[in-house]
């Protein structure tokens, strides 16, 4: 079976068109022609996950981020080319010895009914009940419940130590948006999320600027993570895969937080 393949079933699920303009997805880099045996579903081609895939003799990596290589300048320093940097020399010198090739399924992922990665985010956690949404945000109707106890359920079913909350974490609510992933990214999110009429809402990753902006709003915010929030759908897209291509080895490498808190 060749990458080709693999992509076109992915494509046939979530269209390249429904990704949010100038978004860029399909193969980064390698043969779509090639004859792949084992796939790799992650969240993000780390040097540890390219390295894993090596050892494991992987055909294709499908990846829901970037960057695959570090390539966007700051304008006060002058950081050497694209193709010089240091950790995009160790990334490539990996997929070129395994002769891996890469795909992206990022915002055309992410909006896939039932298994993309919002989705899927709700249903992991039990919120099923959906009243509103957005392109990348839900809004669902829980039983009444205290924004401490959202954060606590949060925590226990991601299995995660901590999350960042902003606002009153004893107010009752009964309508609990999501916007998961890096939509906290962007500081007038929270605005949009009290439009879509959700009392307090779980974020993925979010910046300073956003958690002020829904402090302004009234509008209580649990942050848990970026990745996090997206491998509920990820896990769905690798599951999706295995049942197609019965006769492929479909693996799902977990990417770990690279951190400590200390």
């Amino acid at each position: 079976m060749k990458a080709l393949t693999i992509a076109q079933f992915i494509e046939s699920l979530a269209p390249l068109s429904t990704a949010k303009p100038g978004d860029v997805n399909g193969f980064l880099i390698g043969n779509p022609d090639r004859e792949v045996e084992t796939v790799v579903v992650c969240w993000s081609p780390t040097l540890s996950i390219i390295q894993e895939c090596v050892e494991q003799g992987v055909d294709m990596i499908i990846t829901h981020e970037v960057p695959l290589f570090y390539d966007k300048p700051i304008s006060w320093f002058q950081s050497r080319s694209t193709e010089c940097k240091q950790a995009n020399l160790a990334r490539l010198r990996y997929l070129v010895e395994g002769d891996i090739c890469v795909y992206r399924a990022h915002t055309n992922w992410d909006v896939v009914p039932k298994y993309g990665n919002v989705d899927a985010f709700g249903t992991a956690m039990g919120w099923t009940q959906e009243i509103a949404r957005g392109y990348l945000t839900r809004v669902y109707q829980v039983a009444p419940i205290s924004v401490r106890q959202v954060a606590e359920e949060v925590q226990h079913k991601l299995g995660i130590p901590r999350v960042r909350v902003v606002g009153d974490v004893e107010r009752r609510i009964t309508r609990l948006g999501t916007a998961i992933g890096g939509v906290g990214q962007h500081y007038v999110a929270p605005e949009e999320l009290v439009y879509l009429g959700a009392q307090a809402v779980v974020f993925g990753e979010a910046i300073e600027y956003t958690l002020y902006h829904a402090l302004e709003l009234d509008l209580p915010l649990i942050e848990t993570g970026h990745m996090i929030t997206e491998l509920p759908g990820m896990r769905a897209l690798a599951q999706l895969l295995q049942e197609r291509f019965e006769e492929s080895r479909v693996v799902f490498l977990a990417n770990q937080d690279p951190w400590q808190l200390l």
